[in-house]
């Protein structure tokens, strides 16, 4: 094995020009452990804010062998010192199925009032199960604000499991700084509910999910001359499909998360109506635009999911409610292929170049 002799340390900008450098310098071998060899070095100088810059360490064996590693990308980046004192606060919905998350700050001892809060935020969420991962689910702005006068809701989540969240405040540079977190909260809830990212529809009473299956592309295919059939299989198709149903009603949407009661032409608590009207601009306009729509049913995990075009409501104001539910793919990355004559060899341009096709993403 060899054993260093000297190293360098360099800071280059994005062209490769070198702007910093250590110097040649002697391997301390007081550092060295019994297979690993270490050198170390402060750089002074002051880098610009939001630019990137590479990391090059050079080593020189004693026999001369010089060895250069990739370059490490830098970036320097403003500190975010964060002064306030904001309390979060998660609570479990279980008639609605979501969690709601409050924020307060501290009271002004000079106004006995709430103070007020300026600043670019983001709410990130754990589960439990995976501690170390926090996704992001909430961004927003304050100015001159008291958050306690704002209310989030976390439809996004599933029953049985423990979250937990935490409130950042980031600067432009998306240097982000930690505020405060909220106590653990157990999503409990017993009815079903389909969110396509604005409304959500409460299946109540007798929801049901048949079955839950993995779906996959086989045919057979019987041939004249042999004795056995072929099989065949597209190893690419793998989704989810489930069929749902349970009974809906405008009367179980008490917040109105679904669709306004005025929007149906019902003022609240008018219980004494005639409701054929109201049941059929609940179903044909309402319902049934929400199922046919362009937007897509998200559950905790992130996945998406399509309802099928087959539908079937029964009239009154407790109606039943069958559908089925399809994973899709929210967005498809672009593919490009060669493109090769009849024999399977590339095709090339007049500059020896490959031809290929891009298809669009989706």
């Amino acid at each position: 094995m060899e054993k260093a002799y000297s190293y360098e340390f360099q800071i280059c900008d994005e062209s490769s020009n070198v702007i910093y450098t250590s110097g040649t310098r002697l391997h301390d071998v007081s550092k060295d452990t019994l297979n690993v060899s270490t050198d170390e070095y402060t750089f002074l100088d002051d880098l610009d804010d939001n630019k990137k810059y590479y990391l090059r360490y050079i080593v020189t064996t004693v026999n001369g062998l010089s060895l250069v590693t990739a370059d490490v990308p830098l970036i320097a980046a403003e500190e975010l010192t964060v002064n306030l004192n904001v309390s979060l606060t998660a609570r479990n919905n279980p008639e609605n199925g979501y969690i709601e998350l409050l924020m307060a700050a501290d009271i002004d001892p000079t106004t006995q009032i709430e103070k007020f809060i300026s600043g670019k935020f983001k709410i990130y969420r754990q589960n439990i199960e995976y501690p170390k991962r926090w996704e992001p689910i909430f961004t927003f702005v304050l100015q001159s604000e008291q958050p306690s006068a704002y209310t989030w809701r976390d439809f996004t989540i599933e029953h049985g499991k423990t979250y937990k969240y935490k409130l950042c405040q980031f600067s432009k540079s998306d240097i982000t700084a930690t505020v405060g977190y909220s106590e653990e909260v157990y999503a409990d809830f017993e009815d079903m509910f389909l969110f396509d990212g604005k409304r959500q529809l409460k299946i109540q009473f007798n929801p049901k999910v048949s079955s839950f299956k993995n779906d996959i592309l086989e045919s057979k295919l019987d041939t004249i001359g042999s004795q056995y059939p072929f099989f065949f299989r597209n190893g690419h198709v793998h989704y989810k499909e489930f069929p749902i149903s349970g009974l809906i009603s405008y009367w179980v949407d008490n917040e109105e998360l679904f669709v306004p009661l005025t929007k149906i032409g019902l003022a609240e608590n008018n219980l004494t109506r005639n409701a054929s009207a109201q049941d059929k601009i609940y179903k044909n306009q309402i319902v049934y635009s929400y199922t046919y729509g362009d937007e897509n049913d998200r559950n905790s995990t992130g996945q998406v999911y399509k309802t099928e075009t087959k539908y079937n409501l029964t009239p009154g104001q407790v109606q039943s409610y069958r559908n089925a539910g399809y994973e899709v793919e929210l967005e498809r990355p672009s593919r490009t292929f060669d493109l090769k004559d009849s024999e399977g060899h590339v095709i090339l341009d007049s500059e020896g170049h490959k031809k290929q096709r891009t298809t669009d993403s989706i």
